[in-house]
């Protein structure tokens, strides 16, 4: 493989002493950069879009003098989770905890991951899709998959790093596929609908909004109050809450 010169992400060198991660597939990049781009949170390489199976280097430094590896797991599944795992104490050194393990969380496979600080707005912030403000925010806060449980991303460690997956215990709505309500941001919420999500995006011009059309009203909500229920942190053995 010819030796990269820049992280395809952030177009900048990959030679000037960050952290940079190989994929399966052979591409690199920045590590803080691939832990945050939304192409690794679908498990796809941001580059070629082949889906990532391990990072097979881990090159702590590269571009200095002295390159430094980590040691290769065993299988694609540990290496995945062992680098990304590396990527989040390196970006997120105050907020990263390996969660314990839940067996109330833990049936058919789901597994809740938990590495930062829940935003105060939830599923009311507009920072977490901003342009300017998205990068440093969704480094730092937590929200809610609109998904909740069901969410097909959900065994994905960069998705669940920024999204948390809380089982939402609600009925089939009787309609389901012929709802006339999948616009209201309640019913949605108060009942599944088959490949809809839980949650709507949130609107910036909220009640204000212009836009009557079905298919904008039926992707975002626009204020109205949804009952969520609290987060729950995990709290270590031996330590008081």
């Amino acid at each position: 493989m010819a030796e990269a010169k820049i992280c395809t992400i952030c177009r900048s060198s990959l030679q000037d002493g960050r952290d940079v991660l190989t994929t399966s597939c052979q591409h690199m990049f920045h590590a803080e950069c691939i832990a945050t781009n939304a192409n690794v949170s679908n498990n796809k390489c941001p580059y070629c879009r082949k889906p990532i199976r391990s990072f097979d280097d881990v090159f702590t430094g590269y571009g200095k003098t002295s390159k430094e590896k980590n040691e290769k797991p065993k299988s694609n599944e540990d290496a995945f989770s062992q680098t990304m795992g590396w990527v989040k104490n390196k970006i997120w050194p105050n907020n990263y905890q390996q969660p314990e393990e839940d067996d109330d969380n833990d049936s058919e496979g789901y597994q809740q991951v938990e590495f930062l600080t829940p935003c105060r707005d939830s599923i009311y912030c507009f920072d977490q899709y901003s342009p300017e403000k998205s990068l440093n925010h969704n480094q730092t806060y937590s929200h809610p998959c609109s998904f909740s449980e069901l969410c097909h991303n959900i065994h994905s460690i960069p998705h669940c790093i920024q999204y948390t997956h809380n089982k939402h215990d609600v009925l089939k709505c009787r309609q389901d596929t012929n709802c006339k309500q999948v616009t209201d941001p309640i019913h949605r919420y108060s009942y599944r609908h088959t490949d809809l999500s839980d949650i709507l995006y949130p609107c910036r011009y909220k009640e204000g909004c212009r836009d009557k059309s079905f298919e904008h009203r039926k992707k975002y909500f626009h204020g109205e109050h949804i009952n969520l229920p609290p987060i729950l942190k995990k709290v270590a053995k031996g330590k008081k809450s």
